[in-house]
């Protein structure tokens, strides 16, 4: 597991496991950590929960630490001057998650083919244009 962990956590998204260049989402499911799991059933939920707590209704939080349950609940404010179109094609040095991703859940081998890469890129270059930021 170390190992996994190891190559999940390079700094260097080019030679990270699960990047395009180490093999994609194919290097990941190939590592001897997941050997006994079987993809397609994950996929399709046949696995049992491993964990079933017993619960008396949807209301039950006899699971859940007091310390959380003495939180007071924040409201998040609304801030109407944040653009949610521009934050969805923003990116960040030094920060590779890309929400374009996401598209691709249902078919876990698309999210590392070259449209997907070149979507990404293009929204990177348009949103380095509309706020002036040089990604380079």
């Amino acid at each position: 597991m170390q190992n996994l962990l190891f190559l999940l956590l390079d700094k260097n998204p080019k030679t990270r496991l699960g990047s395009p260049k180490s093999g994609g989402v194919n290097a990941i499911k190939s590592h001897p950590f997941f050997e006994n799991i079987n993809w397609t059933k994950v996929l399709n939920k046949e696995y049992p929960a491993p964990i079933k707590p017993k619960v008396k209704g949807k209301g039950d939080t006899k699971h859940i630490s007091k310390m959380f349950l003495n939180q007071d609940i924040k409201n998040t404010p609304t801030d109407t001057t944040i653009d949610l179109e521009l934050l969805k094609v923003m990116h960040f040095d030094n920060f590779t998650y890309n929400g374009d991703q996401l598209d691709a859940v249902e078919d876990p081998e698309k999210i590392y083919d070259d449209k997907d890469n070149n979507k990404a890129s293009k929204n990177k270059s348009r949103s380095a244009s509309v706020n002036n930021i040089s990604y380079d």
